[in-house]
């Protein structure tokens, strides 16, 4: 527990806390403005079905980016060396980078589901009292937890990435990662192209087909991924040579 706070106060400086809160309040004010409070009084009654479908597209891509961008930004923060003088608290002993690394990731894993636990919250709260027509859907929530399990696989990538290179501009690419399976978010398009179909075996972006969301291989199957990518960044952390 004492590494985890460790790893939080210096992963949440002032321009990180700074960052976060103001991501998760523009993250807040869009659900608000997607459930059409601002609307004329009345209207939200009328087409109830596609009101509530375009509620919950918009929640989850506000979801989607907004938790993107700080798990790529707690990424660099986590792994940049200029931020990491702080690593020699850990490495008095044998154990002391296997330690380091675990502890690292746990904490910047829980700081990424904290953002989907506030928007679940916030989606479901603006939903029931803000509007007629929410209501809980399991489906839709599944794709929220897929979600999630896309945030995570953004942080690990972005991790991986600064432990390589050592650079913030790592942050790009993951950025054009997502930008280009946000582009070609289409069901026909992702069974036509292949190279398409090998960046959803790794990702899961729920899409809207047929009255519900889907995602193109086995929840379990990207569990697993993640599980991957957490070895690959502890054996890269433990092989190289920290700088400090």
């Amino acid at each position: 527990m004492n590494r985890l706070k460790l790893h939080y106060a210096y992963l949440l400086n002032r321009v990180s806390r700074w960052f976060i809160v103001v991501l998760l309040a523009l993250l807040t004010v869009g659900i608000i403005e997607a459930s059409g409070l601002l609307e004329i009084r009345g209207s939200l009654d009328v087409e109830r079905e596609l009101r509530l479908w375009f509620y919950r597209k918009e929640t989850l891509n506000l979801t989607k980016m907004a938790g993107i961008l700080i798990a790529i930004f707690l990424g660099i923060q986590g792994f940049y060396s200029q931020f990491n003088r702080y690593h020699v608290f850990f490495l008095s002993g044998n154990k002391g980078k296997n330690t380091l690394i675990w502890s690292k990731l746990l904490a910047l894993i829980t700081l990424e589901l904290g953002i989907i636990i506030h928007a679940i919250i916030i989606i479901h709260g603006v939903g029931w009292y803000l509007t007629p027509f929410f209501r809980y859907d399991k489906d839709f929530m599944i794709a929220l937890m897929l979600v999630a399990v896309q945030i995570v696989i953004y942080g690990l990538l972005e991790a991986l990435l600064m432990q390589c290179f050592d650079s913030i501009f790592t942050g790009i690419l993951p950025l054009a990662l997502y930008w280009m399976m946000e582009v070609n978010l289409d069901y026909q398009l992702i069974h036509e192209k292949p190279w398409l179909k090998i960046l959803h075996m790794g990702i899961p972006v729920p899409l809207y087909e047929n009255g519900q969301w889907i995602v193109f291989f086995a929840h379990s199957q990207y569990v697993l991924w993640i599980i991957v990518l957490i070895i690959i960044n502890m054996v890269v952390f433990c092989i190289k040579d920290l700088k400090t």
